[in-house]
C-alpha cells in the first residue's frame, strides 16, 4: 500500500503516529528485558577479601549499600563493627552461613589505593596475587559460585591488549575451578610514587606524570568510588562464564550504574 494511500485511509501523519507508537512500544519492551535479565540481589550473600586502602574499603561500603541480604568480610580474626549487613569473620568462619558472591580486591601497598587511615584496614585479610588460587578455591567449597576479581593495572597496561584476556597463569587457573561465573576487572591506575626520595625515584616521579598527562580517554582512570559502582553493575549481569572487564567497559558500567540504596 503506497504512502499516499495509507495517509488517505489513515488520516494525515498517522503513519508517523503509528511508528512512534511502535518505537515507544519496542524501547519499554526492550526495558523490561533488560530489567528481567539483572540479577536480583536481595536473596544474596556476598563475601569481599582484600578490604584493604581506598579501593577495598569503598568497594565493602558500596556492598553494605546495596541490595545484598548480607555482607562477610573477611579478617584475621572476628570483629564487631555494629553494621547490621555486616560480618567480619575469618575465611573459616564462612561455614556458618551462606555464601553467593565474593569480590577479591587485589592489595598492592604502593598502589593509588594503599593509604588507609590510622590503620583502620589492618585486621581486614590481604590478597597477594600468590593468594588468589587458594582464596578462590576456598570460597567454591564454602557455596561461592559467582567471582569477581579487581586487579588494577597501570595506566601504559591498560593501553596494550594483556587487558583483554587471562594475564597469567593463575587466572586461568581461576577460570577452571567450577564457578558459574568468574569476573576480572581491570580499571587503569596511575601509578605516580610519591615525591622525594632518591635521584632516580624523582626522575620517575616526573616521567610518570609527564605521561600521565598524554594518556588517551580511553586509559581515563576511575576513582575508587566509581569503580566501585562500575563493579556492582557488573555483578548485576546474571550471565554465565568467564569475562574480563577492561578499563574502556568499566567507564562505560560506571556511567550507567543505578545509585546505591
Amino acid at each position: 500500500m503506497s504512502r499516499n494511500l495509507l495517509d488517505t485511509v489513515l488520516g494525515g501523519g498517522a503513519i508517523e503516529q503509528a511508528a512512534s507508537i511502535a518505537h515507544q512500544r519496542r524501547q519499554e519492551a526492550l526495558a523490561r528485558e533488560a530489567e528481567a535479565s539483572v540479577l536480583d540481589l536481595s536473596q544474596r550473600h556476598a563475601v569481599i577479601a582484600g578490604v584493604k586502602g581506598r579501593l577495598g574499603e569503598t568497594l565493602l561500603n558500596h556492598l553494605l549499600a546495596s541490595d545484598y541480604a548480607g555482607v562477610t568480610a573477611l579478617a584475621d580474626r572476628p570483629i564487631q563493627l555494629g553494621l547490621r549487613k555486616l560480618r567480619c569473620c575469618p575465611a573459616a568462619g564462612l561455614a556458618d552461613q551462606p555464601c553467593d558472591d565474593a569480590y577479591l580486591c587485589l592489595n598492592d601497598q604502593d598502589g593509588p589505593f594503599a593509604r588507609s587511615w590510622y590503620g583502620r584496614d589492618a585486621h581486614f585479610l590481604e590478597v597477594l596475587q600468590e593468594h588468589l588460587l587458594p582464596l578462590a578455591e576456598h570460597l567454591y567449597r564454602y557455596g561461592v559460585r559467582r567471582l569477581s576479581v579487581l586487579a588494577p593495572l597501570s595506566s601504559w597496561q591498560s593501553m596494550g591488549k594483556v587487558h583483554h584476556g587471562m594475564a597469567d597463569e593463575t587466572e586461568a587457573a581461576l577460570s577452571l575451578l567450577g564457578f558459574d561465573t568468574v569476573q576480572f576487572l581491570r580499571p587503569a591506575v596511575q601509578l605516580t610514587p610519591a615525591p622525594g626520595g632518591s635521584l632516580l625515584q624523582r626522575f620517575a616521579h616526573g616521567y610518570l606524570s609527564l605521561f600521565n598527562m598524554m594518556l588517551p580517554k580511553g586509559a581515563e582512570t576511575l576513582r575508587a568510588d566509581h569503580l566501585a559502582q562500575a563493579t556492582l553493575e557488573a555483578a548485576r549481569d546474571p550471565r554465565p562464564g568467564v569475562r574480563v572487564i577492561d578499563n574502556e567497559a568499566l567507564l562505560a558500567l560506571r556511567a550507567r550504574a543505578r545509585p546505591a540504596s
